[in-house]
């Protein structure tokens, strides 16, 4: 019996080092030599194997991937001209949703990473639910609402030369820094939410940050919006652009679903006070999944939902 053991792991390790040997080796036929090792030798086994200080095959972490790939798609579906990462990358979905995909990345050369923002993208999909005005967080908190995109630009008290020239309450009401903070946000985040925290740069450090450590996020970068044009206030330069702070909390993902957006915003600075670009809500469904909530909103955006007292009607709206 131990003999025949043996002679079994002789002959899988000859056929790996035969294979890693041969340049027409395809990833397949590794990958199926790996399941058949796993099989009949044990996955412990195995990789003992192709670790010891003696091996001549692929490595170990090779042999993973092409065994998983092998295991996760039939004969019939291995006919791609793609690279195993690939197929690697896009095991994670139905095969009825990875197999166009990668038919696609075949035939307009994709490269790995842009496939594997396209795998998050589907992956993650949720219809946009939202859409709901809502009046007094603490209520939602009653009602257990929780979001995981949040959008916030709040309408800042603040002094500069002497004066005070900040948000203007001739357009809306403001709330002083301590007010702001006081906003029961980090209750209705959920663990892996995203903030994204809009902060003109003369507030960045007394409010930006405070309001962040406030809300129980902590800061990780900024998106900068460049208003494309030369009119600006300030005291020492003519401030034309303006912070969007992205905050994050203990469960929330390393990166963006899609990690292939760039950290500026160009558009055309709009004449109604304190608007931002309208992509910005585009950007935020592309970095993470839903539900998502706009505080201090001044318009509705379809699938959102908001907290404001200066909100327009949705153009659907009676």
């Amino acid at each position: 019996m131990q003999s025949a053991v043996h002679d079994r792991r002789d002959a899988w390790k000859r056929k790996g080092i035969e294979l890693a040997q041969r340049h027409d080796a395809a990833a397949w036929e590794i990958g199926e030599w790996y399941l058949d090792g796993q099989k009949t030798l044990g996955p412990g086994e195995c990789r003992r194997i192709v670790e010891s200080p003696d091996w001549q095959g692929v490595k170990f972490d090779t042999a993973k991937v092409y065994a998983s790939v092998a295991r996760r798609y039939p004969p019939e579906f291995r006919y791609l001209n793609t690279s195993p990462s690939h197929y690697h990358s896009a095991r994670v979905l139905p095969l009825e949703q990875s197999i166009p995909l990668l038919t696609q990345a075949a035939e307009e050369n994709w490269n790995l990473n842009k496939l594997r923002i396209a795998v998050r993208r589907i992956r993650w999909f949720k219809k946009l639910t939202g859409g709901d005005v809502i009046d007094d967080l603490h209520e939602a908190i009653r009602q257990g609402r929780k979001w995981r995109g949040i959008l916030a630009d709040c309408p800042w008290e603040w002094d500069t030369a002497g004066g005070r020239r900040g948000a203007n309450t001739q357009y809306y009401p403001t709330m002083p820094l301590d007010a702001i903070c006081a906003l029961p946000v980090a209750q209705v985040a959920f663990d892996d939410a995203f903030l994204f925290l809009w902060v003109p740069p003369a507030l960045l450090k007394e409010a930006g940050f405070a309001v962040l450590s406030a809300w129980d996020f902590e800061y990780k970068i900024n998106i900068t919006w460049d208003k494309l044009t030369h009119y600006g206030r300030g005291a020492y330069v003519r401030t034309v652009h303006e912070h969007l702070l992205v905050g994050v909390r203990p469960k929330t993902p390393t990166h963006f679903i899609d990690n292939d957006m760039i950290s500026m915003i160009r558009h055309r600075l709009s004449r109604r006070h304190s608007e931002k670009p309208a992509i910005v809500h585009e950007s935020i469904q592309r970095a993470t999944p839903g539900p998502y909530l706009e505080l201090f909103a001044r318009r509705r955006v379809k699938g959102w939902d908001t907290f404001g007292n200066q909100l327009e009607p949705l153009e659907q709206d009676p």
